[in-house]
């Protein structure tokens, strides 16, 4: 079966942006059909249910070098091109991380270099609304001399009934969890629900499963991965697993958690 694939990378002279490609699964071939250009540095995209619209972090050389020039894009789904429906400016680096909430009304994001999350509004037809985004601005340092000298946000996702947008935030080994209704007045952390992983583990990704009640943790700096129960007000530890083998050595950092899609 053949499906249309959309691949974000780091820009520079030969990667230009965001790829569109036909993939087949039968035969592992695949075929460019068509890229969105003069965009750079769209590390993340996601997708609603209804597969009409793509949202990407990405930088705009129209706002200037890449420490200022983040922002967030819209895309409408057309066959196989991306139709530019609009984009927020955020006036940092490109958001490392975009994700939608479960009624698919907003759009959370996390930008590394200077530890900030938000959360943009969404227009009924997919497009970011004219309100302006609610931010908050992470601060700290964990022991890694060369990676925690500051606050990194790394992740933002939201809890899979919509109460809660959990930050992760690999500089100060901490998930921040914050209200998520009634971010109108801005978004309120709750404290009481802080995840605080080990010193220099570097938390990167959180993923809730499709159970809805059990969440897994990534660290990328030690290479290991938690699992949490979530109550709706608690995380409750599980466990934290080493994945690597007894006697490992060489480099590695962890990066990102999937399911199978059975679960």
């Amino acid at each position: 079966m053949k499906h249309l694939t959309y691949v974000a990378c780091y820009t520079d002279e030969k990667k230009e942006g965001i790829y569109i490609l036909e993939s087949d699964d039968e035969t592992g071939a695949f075929y460019l059909l068509d890229a969105v250009r003069g965009i750079e540095n769209s590390t993340c995209l996601t997708i609603n249910h209804k597969k009409t619209v793509l949202y990407a972090g990405q930088g705009l050389p129209e706002y200037g070098p890449k420490a200022i020039n983040g922002a967030v894009a819209a895309y409408g789904i057309k066959g196989d091109k991306l139709v530019p429906l609009n984009h927020r400016r955020l006036g940092v680096t490109p958001p490392c991380y975009v994700s939608l909430d479960p009624a698919e009304q907003a759009l959370a994001f996390a930008e590394y270099t200077n530890a900030m999350a938000g959360v943009f509004e969404l227009a009924p037809d997919g497009s970011f609304a004219a309100t302006p985004p609610v931010t908050v601005k992470h601060v700290g340092k964990g022991p890694d001399p060369e990676r925690q000298t500051h606050a990194h946000a790394h992740c933002a996702e939201f809890s899979p009934d919509g109460l809660h947008l959990c930050v992760v935030d690999l500089g100060i080994d901490r998930v921040k969890v914050y209200d998520f209704p009634g971010r109108a007045n801005g978004l309120q952390e709750r404290s009481g629900m802080t995840i605080t992983s080990a010193g220099g583990a570097g938390p990167r990704h959180i993923l809730f499963h499709p159970n809805r009640q059990t969440a897994y943790l990534l660290h990328e700096l030690n290479n290991t991965i938690s699992s949490f129960v979530y109550t709706g007000d608690a995380f409750k530890h599980i466990q934290t697993l080493n994945m690597l083998p007894a006697g490992f050595k060489d480099f590695s950092k962890a990066a990102a958690l999937k399911f199978s899609p059975d679960g």
